[in-house]
């Protein structure tokens, strides 16, 4: 009888001590997994927070850029609208018959895509001038002194025209980029210098009767 019932505690002793390891064993392995899971959760918490990163990067970059492009568009409408502003004073950009004593239009002339650049003032009042070629400006001088600096941004000729008082006109070329003409118009007379890439200058002076043709329709 005392055998039977040892044989039953042992029995029962390791019934309970492989069910106390079993559930040891499963909490272990719960640990485990939830480990893993909150490993996982955390791998995929900083792949979100990167990417959101990555997102507000392109979302600044890309608002900097329109911005950037709103202001050269700003830019370029005032320089257009101050280029506009010298033309058509006298009624239209290529008219050189009718003109008053005191109205003078500067054409300059090229070839395809020939670039130039610089400046022409009336008095103190000086304006922008550039962009391809043809182009021509009309300013009024108002008994005032008209001078202009322009620049061939090209490599190829760059040609200047002159057309002050009634028909007289007047013809300058400068070749190559970098080359430069100046101007000073009075009723009086003209006289002008030109400079090429190099620096070398050369600089003449004459009265409009004389450096100037008369040609009817021109």
């Amino acid at each position: 009888m005392n055998a039977k019932v040892l044989i039953l505690v042992t029995a029962v002793f390791f019934a309970v001590s492989v069910l106390v390891s079993d559930r040891e064993a499963r909490a272990e392995d719960r640990a485990e997994r939830a480990e893993e899971r909150a490993e996982k959760a955390m791998e995929r918490a900083e792949e979100r927070a990167e990417k959101r990163a990555e997102r507000a990067e392109r979302a600044k970059e890309k608002a900097e850029e329109r911005a950037e492009k709103k202001s050269r568009k700003k830019a370029e409408k005032r320089a257009k609208e101050r280029a506009e502003s010298t033309e058509g004073r006298a009624g239209g950009s290529d008219e050189s018959e009718g003109r008053g004593s005191e109205d003078v239009t500067i054409k300059v002339q090229g070839g395809r895509q020939t670039e130039f650049s610089g400046t022409c003032a009336v008095g103190g009042e000086e304006s922008a001038i550039g962009g391809q070629t043809p182009q021509s400006f009309d300013y009024g001088l108002d008994g005032q002194k008209l001078k202009c600096e322009i620049q061939n941004q090209s490599t190829g000729p760059l040609r200047v025209v002159l057309v002050g008082g009634e028909n007289d006109r007047s013809v300058y070329q400068i070749n190559g980029r970098g080359s430069t003409i100046k101007l000073t118009y009075t009723k009086n007379g003209i006289s002008s210098s030109i400079s090429s890439g190099s620096g070398r200058q050369a600089s003449s002076s004459s009265q409009v009767s004389v450096s100037s043709t008369r040609s009817p329709g021109s």
